[in-house]
């Protein structure tokens, strides 16, 4: 372990995480566990000195750091519990939101989602801030004017159907509704004609929209350089976007047992990152890894900041840091750190079979890789 320092904070930070799905105590309660842990820790040093930093002060920070991971454990559950999932499908319902996030153009629907301001349904007004997924399900041209008008932060008036994910109807199926709730959205609203939609408000999230031209440029490039086919597959590659592979390239990719290429993840941000460092390799130092990391984190947002490629990102980020600060670049170490950062900023994440994944691949690799050039296999 004491080559590996921070690995044992992101541990007790991981079984605070876990831990706080069995003590249910009030959220108020633990800044003043904490304070009263600073405290103790405060009057120890005063008293023991030299033997409490031995062996009392290892064991009372980790046990802080893990109250520290039930705190915002705690702190970021997603609870729905909004009147809407009383409703499983609603016809007629009128809906006041403004656009959070525009999807790029599908063949058949424009997809965006949008935080509720006032929904009607039934002759009742709901106000709430729940998010939804907005589909538009119009003609190519009405869908075309709406996909050119439509920005992160306007304000919107739709009718249409309101209605809940689907849900698990067998043992084992997917349950969509699920899912939507635990990404914070409550259900789903679809329209089918332009006058159902209304821009009442023209107000723009400067950042998303910039970002959305960017990728509606790339992928319009892509379609314009390349078939059907071919657009769909780079669009999955370089966009993050799988909505336009075709079905029989899909299953190839299935059954020659490398369907996962298509998800862009670690493996695509490794290949961006020497692409980067190859492009730069005639800089100093300190410059090529700047502008390294400025592109991975321009790929990162290029790409709708995915979980997969943000654990990616992250990984190489701190790689690189630590490098250029002179400290051991110990593998272990440092997508330590990754983990304890990603966890910070969103303790559900240790839930993601993918998080778990990619963490349980990289440390494998870290700690057999050693062991094998060592007995030169």
């Amino acid at each position: 372990m004491k080559e590996y320092p921070f690995i044992k904070f992101t541990l007790a930070f991981i079984v605070g995480i876990l831990a706080s799905e069995l003590f249910q105590y009030d959220l108020n309660y633990y800044p003043i566990i904490i304070f009263l842990f600073v405290l103790v820790i405060l009057l120890l040093i005063k008293h023991f000195r030299v033997r409490f930093y031995k062996i009392i002060f290892p064991v009372l920070s980790l046990f802080l750091i893990f109250i520290f991971g039930s705190f915002i454990a705690k702190q970021s559950e997603i609870k729905i519990e909004s009147p809407l999932i009383n409703y499983q499908k609603e016809k007629n319902t009128k809906l006041y939101a403004q656009v959070i996030d525009v999807k790029l153009e599908r063949s058949f629907e424009i997809v965006f989602t949008a935080s509720i301001d006032s929904i009607f349904i039934d002759d009742k007004i709901f106000t709430s801030s729940d998010l939804l997924i907005c589909k538009f399900r119009g003609d190519s041209l009405q869908r075309k004017y709406l996909y050119n008008n439509l920005n992160s932060g306007n304000k919107i008036f739709l009718t249409g159907t309101y209605q809940k994910g689907r849900e698990r109807r067998n043992p084992g199926e997917f349950d969509y509704d699920k899912y939507l709730k635990s990404n914070g959205i409550t259900g789903l609203f679809i329209s089918y004609q332009t006058d159902s939609i209304n821009i009442i408000s023209n107000q723009k999230n400067y950042f998303k929209v910039l970002l959305h031209s960017v990728r509606k440029e790339i992928d319009k490039t892509i379609h314009d350089l390349h078939t059907p086919q071919t657009a769909g597959l780079l669009r999955g590659l370089i966009l993050a976007d799988r909505s336009e592979i075709d079905y029989e390239t899909k299953n190839e990719f299935i059954n020659s047992g490398v369907v996962h290429i298509l998800a862009v993840s670690g493996l695509h941000v490794g290949y961006v990152l020497v692409i980067f460092i190859f492009i730069f390799g005639r800089f100093g130092i300190y410059l090529r890894s700047i502008l390294t990391i400025l592109g991975l984190i321009a790929f990162m947002f290029l790409t709708g900041v995915p979980p997969s490629v943000f654990r990616a990102t992250l990984m190489a980020v701190v790689i690189i840091i630590a490098f250029l600060s002179n400290r051991s670049t110990n593998i272990i170490n440092s997508i330590s750190i990754a983990a304890f950062i990603i966890l910070l900023l969103n303790p559900n994440e240790i839930y993601n079979p993918g998080f778990q994944l990619s963490f349980s691949a990289v440390i494998a690799i870290g700690v057999l890789y050693p062991y094998f050039q060592k007995n030169d296999f």
